[in-house]
């Protein structure tokens, strides 16, 4: 029993000799762990700094960006009014144009009398004379004072009531 005793004394110290690290081994370990670990708390630090620093320009970013968007937003609706109403005027345009064309052509052989014409033919002739062409032409044109002055007549006066060809006589 005695040589146990020596032995579990032994390995004890062995153990315990052996299996306890030093200040400086321990030291030695964590050094290069401890400087990584403060060379990463300092830029933390550097980037939550930067990140304040930055806080009010992200605010105002996001403000602008908000407003542009509202704006976007109003200026599509009000584009989208304005592409209803132009749709609106070109549909009521088409309906007019076609209801105007439509009855345009359903009166194109609907004639009108303009008005009445007597006009007398030369004896034994086929032929109108100028006056009487002249006389046709502002009947036809009734409706337009301006034809009359746009004319010459002559500045004598005839009495047909024979139809007998008058000779105009020379204005003195």
């Amino acid at each position: 029993m005695k040589r146990v005793i020596e032995v579990a004394i032994m390995a004890s110290v062995v153990l315990l000799l052996g299996g306890c690290a030093t200040k400086k081994y321990v030291a030695k370990q964590t050094d290069p762990i401890t400087a990584k670990v403060a060379e990463v708390e300092k830029q933390a630090q550097n980037t939550q700094k930067q990140l304040e620093s930055d806080e009010p320009k992200i605010s105002a970013a996001a403000e602008k960006a908000d407003s542009a968007d509202a704006r976007a937003g109003d200026a599509l609706g009000r584009a989208d009014a304005a592409s209803k109403k132009a749709d609106q005027v070109k549909s009521d345009l088409t309906n007019q144009f076609h209801s105007e064309l439509n009855e345009r052509i359903a009166n194109i052989d609907d004639y009108k009398p303009a008005g009445d014409a007597v006009v007398l033919f030369k004896f034994n002739s086929a032929k109108l004379t100028d006056d009487a062409k002249q006389q046709l032409l502002l009947d036809q044109n009734g409706d337009r004072p301006e034809r009359s002055s746009e004319c010459q007549r002559p500045d004598i006066a005839h009495e047909d009531l024979r139809r007998v060809r008058i000779e105009p006589e020379e204005p003195e």
